[in-house]
């Protein structure tokens, strides 16, 4: 603000360069900004200005302009006495001129130290008459000095501080302050840095705090186990505001692990802090993977717990699998130990282990290990009392997979009513399936018993009873043979003579001594048939009885032909009639027929025509023609057919005339209508 105090300005002017020339009274005072331009107006018509005593022809004439009408215009606000009189100083006119005290004050010392420093600062103004001066802080005077002082400054002396100037002006006392900033330069510290220490899974984000203090601002650099770090690259971003700076590692790897330094460095020195990060990673596989125990149906593991990644193995998966079938896992036991149940016997699996924590499973260790074989199982036992002194013994085995090959047979027999002191026991080779026990009692039965041995021990016991023969029953008698066609043959005969001491039991039956043709009837039977047999062919047929004994008899033989195969004879035609259709019926032709053909055409006409649909199955003995015009005589014909060809139709078709209104009835050899009588 400026503050003038005029007097006598009587009259105003224009200096020509915009500016108010002011006329000067006897006294007066001006108060003017420093280096501000100004104008005055002599009321003396020939006088001469000067400045503090000086001629105004002394004075640079950079520093004024003076018009024609005498008007002085200062350029540059110079302060001092002026006079404007006449050379006789009859006539003179005095007034002063003086800078305003509302110039800021200022200080040309420096603002900025380093802490210890000496510091001396003075606060200075340019106003005219020198004003008064001190230094405040906060509002609040620290010394009434013009020059402030710190030896030494320290850290709490830096802030903002107010250079005032105190001057009296027409009376009024005015105040003008300037704010100083002091500045006093430190070395940098790390004042915290979080964590210092910390534990962060592999795959997710982790973050380092670093706060800091330092004049001038100091410089960060973070680095990892010595290695600048950069903001940007791989995964790292670094973030500075003010006096923190925060470093992200994001998705960490297990190469992110280790010591991280926060740096800060400014012109006066540098200091540092460091971070230990861990980073938990899945745990390694397994080690020392052993098979301690095998069964059948289990497989027992153990193991040694590797290194767990940072973060405690909470679980062992085990997965085994067969060659070509699917894997299955499942949890240990314990995370040292485990046992698989409900496996095969005699099989190898491929077993695979991981450890789990709580980032994630580690690669897998593996091994193989097989489970205990089985022995043998049941065999498939068959006893065949082969005569009154023999036994075939025979017996089948399907190897599984599960059981190692057998290496031997044991059979065991006694007769049933025996104990087991009385067993003979007989071995045999793995490749010997069969065994006839001979120089046994008549009639007996036998206790019988065969196992298999393999590397895992003998398996169990088939057992079966047979009781050896009496005798067989003699041939049958009055044996007979007689063809019924080309592929039948019907066999008869009598009872045995003798039947060996047991009742018979069953009739034994043969074409041309082929276990194919073989077929059984029961004892009370007296009578066969053998069908599907050769065209033309001799056939030798036996029949043999068994008794209760289970022995068969001799067989009595007889030879036979069967009948030649020809085309089957005509079939017998009878026809009913309505006025739109004819009812056919033929008798059964031949048990070789296969099917039936039917035609119809009307009489005096050249073409026959098959009936629709009417190829008929051979078991059928009749068929209606339907669609036919009334009163019309028809003629209808039936083949039939068999494999070897068609049967020839009569020397006269059958006929028959439709009529419109009356159904048609059929007496002898003619056919009665409305119309009248017709002969077939």
């Amino acid at each position: 603000m400026n503050h003038f105090s005029l007097l006598l300005f009587t009259l105003f002017v224009s200096s020509g360069y915009g500016q108010v020339c002011r006329d000067v009274a006897n006294t007066g005072t001006f108060h003017i900004e420093p280096g501000s331009r100004f104008c005055v107006n002599c009321p003396i018509v020939g006088a001469t200005w000067f400045i503090n005593n000086t001629g105004i022809s002394n004075i640079p004439s950079d520093q004024y302009m003076l018009h024609s009408n005498n008007s002085l215009v200062i350029l540059h606000g110079m302060p001092g006495n002026y006079q404007c009189r006449t050379s006789d100083f009859t006539m003179v006119h005095t007034f002063m001129v003086e800078f305003a005290v509302d110039a800021p004050p200022f200080t040309g010392d420096p603002t900025t130290y380093n802490v210890t420093d000496n510091a001396r600062i003075r606060c200075e103004s340019r106003a005219v008459p020198t004003p008064g001066t001190n230094w405040r802080r906060n509002g609040v005077m620290i010394t009434n000095d013009n020059v402030l002082q710190f030896q030494p400054i320290t850290r709490a002396n830096a802030g903002v501080y107010m250079c005032c100037a105190i001057s009296s002006v027409a009376g009024e006392i005015v105040t003008t302050c300037s704010n100083i900033t002091i500045t006093v330069q430190y070395q940098p510290a790390v004042l915290s840095i979080s964590p210092t220490s910390d534990t962060a899974q592999m795959g997710g984000d982790h973050m380092i705090s670093c706060s800091f203090d330092g004049v001038p601002t100091p410089n960060v650099l973070w680095s990892h186990d010595g290695n600048v770090l950069v903001d940007g690259s791989d995964n790292i971003a670094i973030a500075t505001v003010d006096s923190s700076s925060t470093l992200t590692i994001s998705t960490l790897i297990a190469d992110n692990a280790g010591n991280y330094a926060c740096e800060v460095s400014n012109l006066l020195g540098n200091a540092m802090a460091s971070s230990m990060l861990r980073v938990q990673v899945p745990p390694d596989p397994p080690t020392d993977v052993m098979v301690t125990t095998t069964t059948t149906t289990q497989i027992s593991l153990s193991w040694t717990n590797p290194f767990d990644g940072l973060s405690p193995i909470t679980m062992v998966m085990v997965t085994y699998q067969l060659a070509g079938s699917q894997p299955v896992q499942v949890p240990a036991n314990t995370i040292t130990s485990h046992t698989i149940d409900g496996l095969l016997p005699n099989m190898v699996y491929s077993l695979f282990l991981r450890s789990r924590n709580a980032v994630g499973l580690s690669g897998f260790a593996n091994t193989t290990a097989m489970t205990d074989p089985l022995p043998p199982g049941l065999p498939s036992l068959v006893v065949v009392a082969e005569s009154s002194t023999s036994i075939r013994v025979s017996w089948t085995f399907t190897l599984a997979a599960t059981m190692t090959p057998v290496y031997n047979w044991t059979l065991h027999y006694r007769p049933s009513d025996g104990s087991d002191d009385d067993i003979t026991p007989v071995s045999h080779d793995a490749n010997v399936m069969e065994d006839t026990l001979t120089e046994l009692n008549k009639g007996t039965e036998y206790f019988i018993s065969v196992a298999a041995s393999n590397s895992a021990g003998m398996g169990p016991f088939a057992n079966d009873t047979v009781e050896t023969l009496i005798d067989p029953p003699s041939e049958p008698t009055n044996l007979m043979a007689e063809a019924l066609s080309h592929s039948q043959v019907r066999v008869t005969w009598e009872g045995v003579i003798d039947n060996g001491g047991r009742d018979v039991v069953m009739y034994h039956l043969r074409v041309n001594d082929s276990s194919s043709t073989a077929q059984q009837v029961a004892a009370n039977e007296r009578t066969y048939t053998f069908n599907n047999l050769l065209n033309s062919t001799n056939y030798i047929v036996e029949v043999a009885a068994s008794n209760t004994g289970g022995g068969i008899g001799s067989y009595a033989s007889v030879n036979v032909m069967t009948l030649e195969f020809g085309i089957p004879p005509q079939p017998s035609v009878t026809v009913t009639f309505t006025d739109t259709s004819i009812l056919v019926m033929w008798g059964t032709a031949d048990s070789d027929v296969t099917e039936y053909l039917i035609q119809y055409r009307i009489k005096a006409t050249p073409d026959w025509s098959v009936a629709t649909n009417m190829t008929v199955d051979a078991t059928m003995t009749s068929y209606r023609i339907t669609d036919l015009r009334p009163e019309l005589t028809y003629e209808v014909r039936v083949f039939a057919l068999n494999n070897i060809g068609t049967a020839s139709v009569a020397s006269e078709p059958e006929t028959a005339t439709t009529t419109a209104q009356l159904p048609v009835k059929i007496e002898g050899d003619s056919v009665v209508t409305q119309g009248g009588v017709l002969n077939l």
